[in-house]
């Protein structure tokens, strides 16, 4: 049965996995990939501001204890995922880029081991491998000879799912100090500022004349990156990092469909079979629950 923290992440992929609809009204107006990422982030950042003070009825709370920690969650995490992945896509492709990335669930299980001393079950490390396994499928990666692929895109797709992964890790920092909207917005902020010299969003604005393309920046902005962000670290904030990180998995399903459903895509056997992998890991994180995962829930 799903608990609350369960849904939240559930609607955090299910919102991710808009961010290709989304980012494709971006760039036919002229946007980068970079500069939509600045832009993405610095809308989403302004959003959770807006949302946390309508909510709380005050600026977030802040010390310089916290700034390490919110480094680490915005930039070491958010900021190098962003370089690494659009590195991997332009080295390699968007099928092999996204199936290095979903790495990611094996890096949070070993690292939240080794660092909240997690339970490392036989139920986790085959829901790890039926994750893994299911997003190669889903995204095509394994009809592609990986030996020909650059070792640099290797390199930058594993590396973006290390990123990716750390925060499901370090967010359990910040998230023992202050509220999971707290944590939110300054992940958000510290990225957005982080990535503001790289990306230059300042001028991808005068790019946005059309009302789709400024719907689109602003759907990337609060609907792809603001509502998951905040809907992620609330559920982190009442499970496992690794349980986390593999529930999330059923945003590439998600995405899959919406690819069907608006691009016209076709599925394939092995897609359908990854699909089916990918929702037998959900399974079996639900049947399989250590003493510990189901008091962090209650």
């Amino acid at each position: 049965m799903l608990k609350k923290g369960d849904v939240y992440i559930l609607i955090a992929a299910a919102a991710w996995a808009f961010t290709g609809v989304f980012y494709k009204g971006v760039e036919n107006a002229g946007v980068s990939s970079l500069e939509a990422v600045g832009l993405r982030l610095v809308v989403a950042s302004l959003a959770a501001l807006i949302y946390y003070v309508t909510k709380e009825k005050s600026l977030p709370p802040i010390s310089w204890q916290d700034v390490p920690l919110y480094l680490g969650t915005g930039v070491c995490s958010l900021v190098f995922f962003n370089i690494m992945y659009f590195r991997a896509i332009s080295l390699t492709s968007v099928s092999i880029a996204v199936a290095l990335l979903y790495t990611s669930p094996c890096f949070v299980v070993l690292l939240s081991r080794l660092m909240f001393k997690e339970p490392l079950t036989k139920a986790k490390l085959l829901a790890t491998g039926f994750t893994l396994t299911g997003c190669f499928l889903v995204t095509g990666a394994f009809q592609t000879e990986l030996m020909t692929l650059p070792a640099k895109g290797i390199i930058f797709g594993v590396a973006a799912g290390f990123a990716y992964a750390l925060y499901s890790v370090l967010g359990k920092y910040p998230l023992a100090r202050r509220s999971s909207d707290t944590v939110s917005f300054y992940t958000l902020f510290f990225a957005a500022v982080a990535m503001f010299p790289f990306a230059r969003p300042d001028r991808a604005v005068f790019l946005l004349t059309s009302p789709t393309a400024i719907a689109s920046a602003l759907a990337l902005g609060i609907a792809s990156c603001t509502l998951p962000y905040v809907a992620y670290t609330k559920g982190l904030s009442q499970m496992e990092s690794g349980r986390a990180s593999l529930l999330v998995a059923v945003e590439l399903v998600i995405a899959t469909f919406l690819g069907v459903v608006t691009q016209g895509d076709r599925l394939g056997f092995s897609q359908i079979i990854g699909i089916a992998m990918i929702f037998s890991a959900v399974t079996l994180l639900n049947l399989n629950k250590t003493p510990a995962a189901a008091e962090a829930e209650r």
